[in-house]
C-alpha cells in the first residue's frame, strides 16, 4: 500500500524514466538490506557445521545434554555424541595383557577400536545430508578424535578439545605410549583449538590445610577439589610442586599445549569436568561448579568450531 501510494505521487512529479530508476533502486537496497540480514542472522555469515561429540573417559551420550542443547540453539542442525555406554570402556582391557601395553609402545588400534566404532555411527548420521562436521572432544576424546580423523581419513572443519592432555608425561604416562604415537604420526595443524580451564587451588600446604572442608556457600568442597587437583597436576605436569600448576583441576595447563599452528585457548575459572560418572546416572555437579559445558564458558569456545 505505502509502495502504491509512492508511486501515485511521483506519476505526477517526475518522467517515467526517473520513476523507473528510483523503484529499481528501492528495490536493489530492499533486497540488500534482506540479505544482509539473513547473513548477519548466521554467525560471522559462517554456515555452523554440524558436530560431533568425542566423550571423555567413561562419558556417555547423556552427559553431554546440556552441550548438545546450547551448540543447537547456536545454530548447529545436527549434534552427535559417540553412543558410547558405560561398559564400552571396558572393552579397552584386553590392552593391558599386551607386551605393548607394559613397554608403553600402545597404538590406536586396535587399543580404541570401541571407540572409533562409536564416532563412526556418530559420522554416519551428522554426514547424512553432507554437510560439513566439526568435532567437540572432552578430555582424552581429544587424542581419540585426533587419531580417528586422521587414520579414517576424514575432513573435518575443526576440531575442538576441551581439558585434554595432549602431551603425555614423562614420570608416568597413563596412555602407556598412546599420546607420543598421535603426536609423532599425526601432528595438529590449523584447525585444531585446545581449551583448557585456568582454575584455583591450593597455592602452598599451608593454604591446602585452610581449605574448608565443605562450603554451604557454594555447595562444594574446596579441600576436597585440591586433594584431586594437586596428584593430577604432579603426575602430568612432571613436578614435584604441584603448588605452582594451573589448570582445570585435574589437566595442568602445560599438559593441553601444542605446537603452532594448532592453537590454545585459556578460560579462567573453568573446570574439567560437570559430572562424575558412575555405573548409572553421572552425578551432576553444582552450577557453581563452572566447567566447559557450563552456558557462559561455551560462549567462549563454541565459535572455534566454526
Amino acid at each position: 500500500c505505502k509502495l502504491a501510494a509512492i508511486r501515485a505521487r511521483l506519476d505526477t512529479m517526475w518522467p517515467r524514466s526517473v520513476r523507473v530508476l528510483f523503484l529499481a533502486v528501492s528495490l536493489g537496497l530492499t533486497c540488500a538490506l534482506d540479505f544482509f540480514s539473513k547473513l548477519a542472522s548466521s554467525t560471522n555469515g559462517i554456515k555452523p557445521p554440524n558436530v560431533v561429540i568425542a566423550p571423555a573417559q567413561f562419558g556417555v551420550p547423556k552427559d553431554y545434554d546440556s552441550i548438545v542443547a546450547a551448540l543447537k540453539a547456536r545454530g548447529h542442525k545436527k549434534v552427535i555424541p559417540a553412543p558410547l555406554t558405560r561398559f564400552d570402556w571396558l572393552k579397552i582391557t584386553p590392552s593391558l595383557a599386551t607386551k605393548e601395553y607394559w613397554q608403553g609402545t600402545l597404538e590406536p588400534m586396535p587399543t580404541l577400536q570401541f571407540f572409533y566404532q562409536a564416532l563412526d555411527k556418530a559420522f554416519q548420521e551428522a554426514t547424512v545430508d553432507s554437510e560439513e562436521v566439526s568435532i567437540l572432544a572432552h578430555s582424552i576424546g581429544g587424542w581419540v578424535a585426533r587419531s580417528y580423523v586422521a587414520e579414517r581419513n576424514y575432513t573435518v572443519r575443526k576440531i575442538v578439545t576441551l581439558g585434554t592432555p595432549h602431551v603425555a608425561s614423562n614420570k608416568i604416562d597413563q596412555t602407556r605410549g598412546l599420546v607420543d604415537f598421535i603426536n609423532k604420526n599425526y601432528p595438529a595443524d590449523e584447525r585444531l583449538t585446545s581449551v583448557v580451564g585456568n582454575t584455583s587451588t591450593a597455592s602452598s600446604l599451608d593454604d591446602l590445610l585452610a581449605k574448608k572442608i565443605w562450603d554451604s556457600e557454594i555447595s562444594r568442597s574446596p579441600l576436597l577439589e585440591s586433594l584431586v587437583a594437586l596428584p593430577s597436576y604432579s603426575v602430568l605436569a612432571d613436578t614435584t610442586n604441584p603448588f605452582e600448576i594451573r589448570g582445570d583441576g585435574l589437566i595442568p595447563i602445560k599438559s593441553t599445549i601444542l605446537p603452532e599452528p594448532a592453537r590454545t585457548l585459556v578460560i579462567d575459572e573453568t573446570h574439567h569436568s560437570g559430572f562424575i560418572p558412575t555405573v548409572f546416572d553421572s552425578i551432576i555437579l553444582p552450577d557453581t561448579y563452572e566447567w566447559y559445558g557450563s552456558p557462559s564458558k561455551i560462549e567462549l569456545w563454541a565459535p572455534a568450531l566454526l
